[in-house]
């Protein structure tokens, strides 16, 4: 298999087993007695508290130190947490600590996959293999809804936790045995993927520039309506449309399947678009504009419908057109700063990661207040359209540290010029 394809399924795997991890504790809460509406707001949100600590340090350890050491050291935290779970459930202070440690541990993920995409994914199929990559958060969070109610009714719901353990460790095995160590293993790796050369990076600019900013809107906008669902998804279908998950699992993952098509599917449209001379920044806009504002208005649709199949088809259509970001903001962080990805991914999950924590709590003290979820969901829709309006307006996709006046989309050379060695690229100390 061509090296950038490992990289991308490693990827995927890593994104797989970490968001299965997150997600488990919305099913586990379902079995855990005495919870109510608000205390499991508050554990939901605690995992955004880890979450928020070291993003920044997540990005710049993938830069400096390399990937894998840096994801696997995140894994063992994030197992550590989560397993944890079974041993603490009794106190809700541990059980909250034990989601803050999971937290902690995956602030590195998206930091390091961020930083992959950049050194080894050719401009040309970067939308693809980036949302390649991702879409392991869409797999994690089916298997985890349809598999973690099996487990619990059979072994218990202890086991929901002990199992995903498991598969970390398997993947941090075939990560250490398979992982290609640089990327001039691959010689379709273009030239535009070898500038991580610079020592210091310019913070001020990662966190000033007009472009990173949209990216940021764009990033806290789906974020919010994202988190609310997949936190909040076991719960109203179980309460609201009153489906019992026990029996219906496959229910809860129905939109995440969607959720996964649509990654892929707007990747490859992407890229295709890229092929056909479009110029990249209207494509961003595009995607990124369809990803936020498609899913505001089935949020709003879904806000007046208390049908069970009209209801979970909304959510599909939700997560489907959501993923269409993934070929907007975030793929636009590689383009317009790829020799510091891993930093400027750091930074907008950081503030990609403060709605985690608020919409949890204001849908936990909302439903428990006024039992709204057509309010829930009136929120999530407005912040969407804010994000949406303001990367269109905004957003750019040239290198924002490549002298002024260069575009990128006038820089293209033909397939077979673009062919380097790129020894300086590494996933992997040397």
């Amino acid at each position: 298999m061509t090296q950038r394809y490992v990289v991308a399924v490693l990827s995927l795997w890593a994104c797989l087993q970490a968001y299965a991890i997150r997600t488990n504790i919305a099913v586990a809460l379902l079995y855990i007695p005495n919870v109510s509406e608000t205390s499991a707001g508050s554990l939901l949100s605690a995992f955004f508290l880890g979450y928020l600590c070291t993003q920044v340090l997540g990005g710049w350890s993938a830069s400096r130190i390399g990937a894998k050491p840096v994801l696997i050291v995140g894994a063992l935290v994030w197992t550590l947490g989560d397993v944890a779970a079974t041993s603490v459930y009794f106190s809700p202070g541990l059980l909250f600590l034990s989601r803050v440690v999971v937290g902690l541990g995956q602030t590195v993920l998206f930091p390091c996959v961020s930083n992959l995409a950049a050194l080894w994914f050719p401009r040309d199929e970067k939308s693809f293999l980036t949302t390649l990559s991702y879409s392991g958060m869409d797999l994690g969070s089916i298997l985890s809804l349809s598999l973690d109610p099996i487990i619990a009714k059979r072994f218990g719901w202890q086991f929901i936790f002990i199992g995903w353990a498991g598969v970390t460790i398997a993947w941090i095995s075939v990560l250490l045995a398979f992982a290609p160590a640089s990327a001039k293993q691959d010689q379709l790796v273009r030239h535009e993927n070898t500038s991580q050369s610079e020592s210091r990076t310019p913070w001020l600019k990662l966190l000033t520039k007009v472009p990173f900013l949209a990216i940021f809107s764009a990033h806290f906008s789906m974020n919010y309506s994202w988190y609310l669902l997949l936190s909040w998804i076991p719960t109203y279908i179980q309460k609201e449309l009153h489906i019992d998950l026990k029996s219906n699992a496959f229910l809860a993952a129905l939109p995440y399947i969607s959720s996964f098509a649509g990654f892929l599917i707007c990747g490859r449209i992407s890229d295709l678009m890229f092929r056909k001379n479009i110029k990249l920044v209207y494509i961003r806009k595009i995607m990124n504009s369809m990803g936020l504002l498609v899913p505001a208005v089935s949020l709003m649709v879904l806000s007046t419908t208390s049908d069970a199949q009209i209801a979970v088809t909304l959510l599909c259509v939700t997560l489907f057109f959501a993923r269409s970001t993934g070929s907007g903001y975030l793929v636009n962080i590689v383009d317009v700063a790829p020799r510091f990805s891993g930093q400027l991914m750091g930074i907008s999950n950081t503030i990609g990661t403060v709605p985690g924590i608020v919409s949890n709590l204001a849908t936990g003290y909302i439903l428990e207040k006024t039992h709204s979820w057509r309010l829930v969901f009136s929120i999530a829709a407005v912040v969407n359209v804010i994000g949406a309006v303001i990367f269109a307006l905004f957003a750019s996709a040239d290198d924002q540290f490549e002298p002024e006046g260069l575009d990128q989309d006038e820089t293209r050379e033909p397939l077979n010029h673009r062919m380097t060695d790129c020894s300086k690229i590494n996933l992997s100390p040397s």
